[in-house]
């Protein structure tokens, strides 16, 4: 797929060019580089050619390049052209003296602005990711009143206890109780994932290693475009990937976690973040349970990318049975023989893209991805049994 091009876009360029005086023709080391990155020569560089260019580029230290891809990308049509290259590629190290506003690409749709209105309402990913953005920011002075926490000394289990009370569910109810969870120490740093609200109260679900950003700031945007905070960790197991944080307010929307986990080819279903499309919705079923480093994951085979972290698996009746964690890839016995679940999260937290079907990936193609969820027994594990 990548080496297919236009051949007509390709001809009417060639003519173009030589259509031009020659002092035009002056070619820069800016030019060289766009026309070596633009690998199916159609004048624009996709996400996988970007990201391919700074691989090659081994000066450049680049630890987000989708975020990147997304700042460069001036007009949001998820391809680079020359310009737009050009003016990155040239004021690389400049950027940087720029204050938040300016060195944020997307303006700012305003405080409140929803980012999920219904099931049959569009979702403007740009803008979304802007609010969230600059909640984030906004949000940045109200962290400095929240107690330094150690995360070894969490607990792993709450006295709050497991409920078994039946709540009807709903896909629109699961939706507005997926919140987004963003932080970071600085821009550079800036991530995002997902978590699940279970109670009028404000606790939610997330992943371990979305909820150790704590100390540095964690700002937790709801579906209808309020901001709050995560005021405390209630629990927390390392080990599984899963936590309990408490947020700030009250009456929230939220979703029961099931009573049960679902069995080999149940079906299940995902509301979540992946890539930063903000509120997607994915099938699939469980494909098995593995046992990796002596604990028991679920392994389901609806897909899922960077930046679904922490959000909802559910099962039919849209009840919590698993949170998104991770993607590896690799034979059984060694990932079974993986001693800490958090080593897999490092390639799941990384910008390196498992993608599913494309030509490059920097491993076999003939490996299966392997898509891990946290168990609803691990959810299960952090409440009280009495």
């Amino acid at each position: 797929m990548r080496l297919w091009f236009k051949s007509g876009v390709v001809w009417a360029l060639l003519l173009l060019r030589c259509a031009l005086p020659l002092h035009s023709q002056q070619i820069t080391e800016t030019d060289k580089a766009f026309r070596k990155a633009d690998k199916n020569d159609d004048g624009k560089l996709s996400f996988l050619e970007f990201r391919d260019f700074l691989r090659d580029q081994n000066d450049l230290n680049v630890n987000s390049p989708r975020q990147l891809f997304t700042e460069i990308d001036r007009d949001q049509d998820r391809l680079l052209s020359a310009a737009e290259f050009r003016a990155w590629l040239e004021g690389t190290g400049v950027e940087s003296t720029k204050s938040d506003s300016e060195a944020f690409p997307i303006p700012d749709p305003g405080p409140g602005y929803a980012l999920f209105s219904g099931l049959d309402q569009p979702i403007d990913d740009a803008k979304a990711y802007a609010a969230i953005y600059y909640r984030t920011m906004e949000m940045k002075e109200s962290h400095a009143n929240l107690s330094a926490i150690k995360m070894a000394e969490i607990p792993k289990h709450t006295a709050v206890p497991f409920s078994q009370a039946h709540v009807q569910s709903s896909m629109e109810l699961a939706c507005r109780a997926t919140v987004v969870i963003a932080g970071g120490k600085s821009d550079d740093d800036f991530f995002t994932g997902g978590g699940v609200i279970i109670s009028p109260g404000g606790l939610c679900l997330t992943n371990y290693h979305i909820a150790k950003a704590f100390n540095d700031g964690l700002t937790v945007v709801l579906a209808d475009g309020r901001a709050t905070r995560p005021l405390e960790i209630v629990a927390a197991n390392r080990e599984m990937d899963v936590a309990l944080i408490r947020l700030e307010g009250e009456d929230f929307t939220w979703v029961p976690i099931a009573r049960s986990a679902p069995p080999m080819a149940d079906e299940i279903k995902m509301i979540h973040h992946s890539e930063n499309r903000f509120y997607t919705f994915d099938q699939g079923y469980v494909k098995r349970y593995p046992r990796i480093g002596g604990e028991a994951w679920l392994e389901i085979s609806a897909p899922f990318a960077p930046g679904g972290s922490g959000c909802g698996v559910f099962n039919s009746n849209w009840e919590l049975v698993g949170l998104v964690c991770v993607i590896t890839v690799g034979d059984g016995p060694a990932i079974a023989l993986d001693s800490m679940a958090e080593d897999l999260v490092e390639e799941e937290n990384s910008d390196d893209d498992v993608a599913e079907e494309e030509d490059d990936f920097g491993f076999d193609i003939t490996a299966i991805v392997v898509r891990l969820a946290v168990p609803w027994s691990a959810l299960k594990d952090l409440f009280s049994n009495e």
